[in-house]
Formats: structure tokens, C-alpha cells, sequence
């Protein structure tokens, strides 16, 4: 698996879908660590919480993984 990408993309505070290009596997821990790291924030309301924690990683449009962090409920 050296040398391959995959496509990634996150979601925005309006809940659309944001395309970011190809990483390799370095990066994409990398993004994975980010997101995991929001996972105990508190959010004021529940979009900006999706935006914050909700990605995924993908290689075609059916062949994909959606990751949402699951924290602390919004007050």
C-alpha cells in the first residue's frame, strides 16, 4: 500500500459535503487524530458539532467510509 491515496471530505457548518483531495496514509491518520481530538468538545449547536466531528474517506461514490465522533452532549 506505499505510495497510495484515497480521496477525503468533511462536512461544513451548512451540513454540505466539502471534497478535499487525495492524502496517503501518513495524512490520513493525521486527519483521523484531528477529528478524534474534537470528539470531548461541547457544542452550541448540533450543526456546527457535525461539522466538527462528521468525515470520511473515499475512492469512488460506493466505495467509502463515513466516520462521526460521537463527545459530550450539546448543552
Amino acid at each position: 500500500m506505499t505510495g497510495s491515496t484515497i480521496s477525503w471530505y468533511s462536512i461544513n457548518d451548512d451540513l454540505a459535503v466539502e471534497d478535499h483531495g487525495p492524502v496517503g496514509l501518513d495524512e490520513a491518520l493525521t486527519i483521523v487524530d484531528q477529528y478524534l481530538a474534537r470528539g470531548t468538545e461541547q457544542f452550541d449547536d448540533a450543526e456546527k458539532a457535525i461539522a466538527a466531528t462528521m468525515f470520511g474517506f473515499s475512492r469512488s461514490k460506493s466505495t467509502f467510509v463515513e466516520i462521526c465522533v460521537n463527545g459530550p452532549r450539546f448543552p
